[in-house]
């Protein structure tokens, strides 16, 4: 390795969530979201990405190389940013306008887990995150955030929980039918070579939804799409960045807080029912996931009520 190549590797700063919302410069809703309107922004760092984001060019242009790819992004496009994502070389042009709306990642796995978008169209924007938006689609685009800012700036009542998630969900269906259109002519004028791959995962989530309350091995989603629980281990790895039984235990942990906060169902029934050996494992589950044991989790939940 060569002295040149260790002098000129960038540094990145990496940015989570939770940072974000703490900049002067970014409205937020809870933890779940991020609404940043830069009247000119002037960002000349190296970033690692540790959220999703959308970002909408309003004025001007940006270069920029996004995983060591180079893009060049003009006036009413827009570029998805996954988390994980590698930003360097950053140039805004003068009076570069960006509007961008941040979503955390546990967030944004519950809205996925609750809707019907597919999921192969979010993979393949995360391989090709510049969009080039038709102009109802820009007008839509910047509906939504307007929308979304009148929501986060609404002193006189606080959106509860359950209104900004239905909410979000329209606009994620929204973003789906826009991902729609899009990968089908990205895929008319160019060959992916990872769409069996995408098409794997896709396959993986559909069968997630259908039986995580039931099965929580990998083996059994391995071998329900007969390939090794290897090679599905390191595909799901590469799209999202989370590993199998990671995203079995993010719907296993939803569904049991569900559970816990909505039914009248004690803790065995509920180990019971998502199929737990004995109460005494589920407890010790539920314990390592959230660090609390059903029951205490169960009081926090009830304690939170959605205004």
């Amino acid at each position: 390795m060569s002295t040149t190549n260790l002098q000129s590797a960038p540094v990145f700063s990496k940015i989570c969530f939770r940072q974000l919302v703490e900049y002067s410069f970014a409205k937020n809703f809870e933890d779940k979201l991020a609404l940043i309107d830069n009247e000119e922004l002037n960002i000349c760092i190296n970033i690692e990405v540790d959220f999703i984001a959308l970002l909408f060019c309003t004025h001007g242009n940006i270069e920029l190389d996004i995983n060591n790819e180079h893009y060049f992004m003009g006036t009413n496009d827009m570029f998805y940013c996954s988390y994980g994502t590698l930003l360097h070389h950053i140039s805004f042009s003068t009076g570069c306008r960006v509007k961008a709306l941040c979503v955390s990642v546990e967030y944004a796995k519950r809205l996925f887990m609750r809707s019907n978008c597919c999921w192969e169209n979010v993979v393949y924007a995360k391989h090709y995150p510049l969009i080039y938006l038709r102009p109802n689609e820009q007008q839509l685009v910047r509906a939504y955030y307007q929308l979304f800012t009148a929501k986060v700036n609404s002193y006189g009542f606080a959106p509860s929980k359950n209104d900004m998630d239905c909410f979000f969900q329209s606009f994620f269906q929204d973003f789906n039918q826009l991902l729609i259109h899009y990968t089908k002519d990205k895929k008319q004028n160019k060959k992916d070579i990872s769409y069996r791959q995408d098409e794997l995962f896709k396959q993986f989530m559909i069968l997630l939804k259908e039986n995580f309350k039931q099965e929580h091995a990998l083996s059994f989603y391995a071998d329900k799409l007969c390939v090794s629980s290897k090679y599905l281990s390191t595909i799901v790895k590469m799209a999202t960045g989370q590993s199998v039984l990671k995203w079995i235990d993010v719907y296993l942990i939803d569904e049991i807080k569900s559970l816990l906060r909505n039914s009248n169902l004690n803790i065995k029934e509920i180990a019971c029912l998502l199929n737990f050996t004995n109460p005494s494992f589920f407890g010790k589950y539920v314990k390592r996931l959230t660090g609390k044991s059903p029951v205490t989790l169960r009081k926090s939940l009830l304690s939170i009520e959605d205004v």
